[in-house]
């Protein structure tokens, strides 16, 4: 699907006096192949930053007040020590997109680099500037799902042996989590962006020449399509991943603080199969930190499969 193909969607008329924010969440969900194209519909960098603002403040009102993040323990110390470090100093770690499970993670968009041939610049690059995309960011992934989930605690929290930690997202200590994190849209479409990449290099070479002749060493860009993109598009995922209600805090590769980002925990639940040991050592964290703990349990003469949830730190 090339993104140049992409009807424009109408916009939405909002009665501000009578404002639902659940209805407008429903009635207006995400689809980042729409948003991606009103990116398109000026060449002028300020209308593409204003444009971007406005899609990122609409982003930003689906996120719920609360997100959770299931993790595994290996049983490696070493590893584990981290994990445990990283829960009691109130933060998360950004993973390398190179480490997901899934090989085809940040791959719902790509370019033609046939298409870019016609640039002398980069016909020693066979026409490619960006090999990949993913390689400029790092990524933690949280969940709506909350802790009842079965798959999440056995495919995120090594079948019930790691932990599930809350994080309040209308909280002002987490504003620099919320302020990175998007919704995940499922699709099973890819984007062509290769008229974008065009647009871009024929931006560059155009800017490039321009402040050379005006004597420049410096050359300053001020047309981020590439980067709003990204900034978008990475959070696209195929459709059978769904059952994650994903939602992706990221960051650049190289932005300060990395690989880590604030996070403050509002509780903190343990797998109904974790060791003893480690539970202690989630009992001494949430007393430090001041926030509940919670063992997860199986009834085993329950009805359903409901995980019951046992308060062990007040």
């Amino acid at each position: 699907m090339k993104i140049e193909d992409i009807p424009i969607p109408a916009p939405k008329i909002v009665d501000e006096n009578n404002f639902d924010l659940e209805e407008w969440r429903r009635e207006v969900p995400i689809n980042y192949f729409e948003l991606a194209r009103f990116l398109t519909i000026s060449n002028h960098p300020i209308v593409k930053n204003e444009v971007f603002k406005t899609i990122y403040q609409a982003v930003q009102l689906h996120i719920p007040g609360t997100l959770y993040k299931y993790i595994s323990l290996s049983g490696k110390t070493d590893s584990d020590e981290k994990r445990f470090d990283a829960l009691l100093k109130n933060r998360l770690f950004l993973s390398a997109v190179s480490s997901f499970n899934d090989p085809f993670d940040c791959k719902a968009y790509y370019y033609d680099p046939r298409a870019l041939m016609k640039y002398e610049e980069l016909k020693s690059h066979n026409g490619k500037i960006i090999d990949d995309f993913s390689s400029m960011l790092r990524v933690v992934s949280l969940t709506s799902n909350g802790v009842q989930s079965l798959p999440m605690w056995a495919h995120y929290a090594n079948n019930h042996a790691g932990f599930c930690v809350s994080y309040d997202m209308t909280d002002r200590d987490n504003l620099s989590l919320k302020s990175c994190t998007f919704p995940v849209f499922y699709t099973d479409d890819r984007l062509d962006i290769t008229s974008v990449m065009d647009s871009f290099i024929s931006t560059v070479k155009a800017e490039v020449k321009v402040q050379s002749a005006a004597g420049k060493k410096d050359i300053l860009i001020d047309d981020f399509s590439v980067v709003f993109l990204t900034s978008l598009l990475c959070n696209v995922k195929q459709s059978s991943w769904s059952y994650e209600n994903e939602y992706r805090c990221t960051e650049g590769a190289t932005a300060p603080g990395i690989p880590f980002v604030d996070a403050k925990a509002k509780e903190i639940y343990i797998g109904y199969k974790c060791s003893e040991d480690n539970a202690r050592r989630f009992c001494e964290i949430g007393k430090s930190l001041n926030i509940p703990v919670f063992q997860m349990k199986f009834e085993e003469m329950s009805d359903d499969y409901w995980l019951s949830m046992k308060s062990i730190v007040h």
